[in-house]
């Protein structure tokens, strides 16, 4: 607990939050949630819950809570080729979401690796990162910063 050279990280699909903040509560501070939210319309596309039902109401509550208790909460979130064509959108929840929160929040997707895809794909992802630059730019203007974690991470400017 006060050994300062350890961390922890751990990732959730935030169905859970109470459960995490019951066993994790006297670490809290020296520990990490990642909780999988892939942005609109896309997760709810991709994480139905076992009957079927849409999760991503439920992944946004569990970081909303988690951070009110005081855990460091960072958002996860997974693109399949496919979807790529849904940036655009994806970015547009992201942004809506950390505005709820009254923080930015990342978008920083990790592309899920696939060894055949369709080309299509590429073109929708260009299409896609067009969109994007305009919405980054002018993000930018505002906040001095990016929101897609691509671009800010060597903290380039436009």
């Amino acid at each position: 607990k006060n050994d300062t050279r350890i961390a922890f990280l751990m990732y959730s699909n935030g169905s859970t939050p109470e459960v995490i903040m019951d066993i994790f509560e006297p670490v809290k501070k020296k520990f990490e949630v990642q909780i999988s939210y892939d942005g609109q319309p896309i997760h709810d596309m991709n994480r139905p819950d076992l009957t079927g039902a849409p999760t991503g109401a439920g992944a946004r509550e569990a970081i909303k809570k988690l951070k009110a208790a005081g855990f460091t909460t960072l958002v996860k979130s997974t693109l399949r080729t496919a979807d790529m064509i849904h940036m655009p959108e994806v970015w547009d929840d992201i942004k809506a979401f950390g505005e709820e929160i009254g923080e930015i929040v990342s978008y920083a997707p990790t592309i899920e690796h696939k060894k055949n895809f369709d080309p299509q794909d590429m073109v929708n992802f260009e299409l896609a990162l067009k969109k994007l630059v305009l919405k980054e730019v002018e993000f930018y203007k505002e906040n001095e910063r990016f929101l897609l974690s691509w671009v800010d991470g060597n903290k380039s400017q436009p």
